[in-house]
């Protein structure tokens, strides 16, 4: 069972029942490989891991596509580029 101190908040020695590390992890380092530390964080509520899970997916979903729209323009704009030149 997790212990919590008098802000309701998960008392325990496990860094990924912290929420603010976990939500780092999740939009700012991994994305949705840190999906596995969500699930298993006691910090957070079934539905509250539903919902963070959406919004990971999307918002990865969003940097891919971002991405791979970069590495499509580049290259016409490089060679439009040195049309001009």
């Amino acid at each position: 069972m997790t212990q919590t101190n008098e802000d309701g908040k998960v008392a325990s020695g496990r860094w990924y029942d912290r929420r603010a590390a976990v939500l780092l992890i999740l939009f700012l380092v991994l994305g949705v490989f840190g999906l596995p530390f969500l699930w298993r964080s006691s910090g957070f509520s079934p539905r509250e891991k539903a919902l963070y899970t959406v919004l990971t997916v999307l918002y990865s979903g969003v940097l891919v596509g971002v991405a791979v729209w970069v590495i499509v323009l580049v290259p016409r704009l490089l060679s439009r580029l040195l049309d001009i030149m």
